[in-house]
């Protein structure tokens, strides 16, 4: 389909001269009017000036490059005489150069500025229905795109263009056809991902960027010393690797030297170093205990034995209280597990990064907190109860035992003395 088309150029309020050519319809857009389709109209008015004739250089240069379909150069030449010369009916132009180039959203802002700066004149009128017109017809070909889950402080990319902070969480809007989308924030992995927006389509993308690992370097100096990180082996001698964020504890162990143990808290993607250079154990001293040669009816040892049977009961009363803190610790543990798991599912189904790093922080640092209580109160629980339980049945052996037989006393080193 081809269409004439004819431009006018006016000095001084006056026609000087026309320029007729024809554009031929791409195969697969709307015909590119340059001016009107199918009409003569007059073109822009320049004052006699050095402007004004780089500005309708410019504004010829425009024309001759649609004439070769050219369509590139031919916006460039436009948008430069109205950088020269601003002219809405050379900004209109351009706007078709960029309709045909499919760069609609910039078609629809170009148009959108056409409109603002027309007058109340009949050209002017004339030119601002073809412009609506074309307007509508470009904004039904434009996409959505809204975007969500950013975390304060991203900064997004849309094929190699960064957008302005006060779009991001706005739609914005798309060209169609296929977009390149990165999303970055501080402490985070990036966000990438190539989308296709369809005419009219409204495409609502859920971003997602997890935080960073952190790495952690631990050095013993020991080749042979054994590694574990929150009590599971990783490997021995030195060791380099990656761990979620949090809380971590650090434990190397090597044969005759004594242990390193360490608590730290490892920061998205941040490197912690532990310097665990083990020191050789000393060896240890014998200790010696006379025993007190006292008859069982003397008063000294009914003394004791009263002593050893407050012990043991007390014992049992300090042990039965940290049984209690382990099942507190049991159920904090169930209700701390439920919110987590509420805490994943909203984050699925609503994808806030709130809930995630809610979910994330109870995986991570209450659950084990809470499974550390409990395992601590059951065990000294355990511990005291039964160490009360032999105190007692002591306290009553030693009132049947006499005093003046011969002891055995076991030294810290294994190493037996008998009096």
């Amino acid at each position: 389909m081809r269409h004439s088309l004819s431009l006018s150029m006016e000095t001084s309020g006056l026609l000087a001269r026309k320029i007729n050519f024809s554009v031929l319809e791409p195969k697969t857009t709307c015909i590119l009017a340059l001016c009107f389709i199918h009409c003569c109209i007059v073109g822009p008015v320049f004052a006699d000036d050095q402007l004004t004739q780089q500005a309708r250089i410019k504004f010829e240069e425009g024309t001759r490059s649609v004439r070769e379909r050219d369509y590139q150069n031919a916006l460039q030449a436009f948008q430069d005489s109205y950088q020269l010369r601003p002219k809405p009916l050379v900004l209109y132009n351009a706007a078709m150069c960029q309709k045909a180039l499919f760069r609609y959203v910039e078609a629809a802002n170009s148009l959108r500025k056409c409109l603002d700066n027309l007058e109340d004149t009949p050209s002017d009128r004339h030119i601002r229905a073809l412009a609506q017109q074309a307007l509508k017809e470009i904004e039904d070909k434009i996409g959505t795109l809204i975007l969500k889950g950013i975390p304060k402080g991203a900064s997004v990319i849309i094929d190699g263009v960064p957008q302005r902070d006060k779009a991001i969480g706005h739609p914005l809007q798309m060209d169609p056809g296929h977009h390149q989308v990165t999303v970055s924030a501080p402490n985070r992995q990036d966000f990438k991902d190539t989308i296709t927006i369809q005419p009219s389509q409204v495409l609502r993308l859920v971003v997602f960027l997890p935080l960073l690992p952190a790495e952690l370097v631990i050095e013993s100096g020991t080749k042979d010393a054994k590694i574990y990180v929150n009590d599971q082996h990783v490997g021995s001698g030195n060791f380099r690797g990656e761990f979620d964020v949090g809380p971590v504890e650090v434990k190397v162990t090597s044969k005759g030297k004594k242990d390193h143990r360490e608590t730290l808290v490892l920061h998205p993607g941040q490197l912690s170093i532990v310097n665990a250079m083990l020191e050789p154990k000393m060896p240890a001293a014998t200790l010696l205990v006379m025993p007190t040669h006292t008859n069982s009816s003397q008063k000294p040892l009914t003394d004791r034995e009263n002593i050893i049977f407050a012990g043991s009961i007390g014992a049992m009363a300090l042990g039965i209280l940290s049984v209690g803190i382990g099942v507190g610790y049991t159920i904090k543990g169930s209700r701390d597990f439920q919110a987590g798991k509420q805490a994943g599912e909203n984050y699925e189904l609503h994808g806030d990064l709130a809930e995630y790093d809610r979910w994330l922080k109870i995986k991570n640092e209450t659950l084990p907190a809470d499974k550390k209580g409990l395992t601590i109160g059951y065990s000294i629980g355990a511990t005291l109860i039964t160490s009360g339980v032999l105190l007692l049945l002591q306290s009553r052996i030693l009132g049947k035992r006499q005093r003046d037989k011969m002891s055995v006393i076991t030294g810290v080193d294994g190493l037996s003395v008998r009096f």
